[in-house]
């Protein structure tokens, strides 16, 4: 069996203020006034005067944390090979070589002796 994650999702009725305020708003899109409320919420949640923001997709989050962290060309990435296209895809368009590794059978999750088997593999090859 392979655990996925089982959503929690709220009721139509615990909706229907956020989707009035929305509404009320006349503001559907990112940068409204209930997402600037959201990032402003979240950092006070982090503490030591956090700032937050929000992004229009999770590949825009990942490519903004690639950059972050300084990951461009002619650096590599190990990703598992099983994962979503817009992980490789993000790595790509920051320059950088997405490496695909397999994943242990049991939890389809990379494990800490298949990423340094795919490590020496991916030296071999330079």
């Amino acid at each position: 069996m392979i655990r996925c994650l089982v959503p929690d999702l709220p009721s139509a009725a615990e909706l229907l203020p956020w989707l009035q305020r929305i509404d009320a708003n006349r503001w559907y899109t990112n940068g409204g006034p209930l997402v600037r409320e959201f990032e402003q919420r979240l950092g006070e949640f982090m503490g030591g005067g956090a700032s937050c923001v929000t992004l229009s997709s999770g590949m825009s989050a990942l490519e903004l944390g690639l950059l972050a962290l300084g990951i461009g060309a002619g650096k590599r990435v190990l990703l598992p090979a099983l994962t979503f296209p817009a992980t490789a895809l993000a790595v790509s368009r920051c320059g950088a070589e997405p490496v695909l590794c397999d994943v242990a059978a049991g939890t389809w999750s990379m494990t800490p002796a298949i990423a340094r088997e795919a490590v020496r593999a991916a030296a071999s090859m330079r």
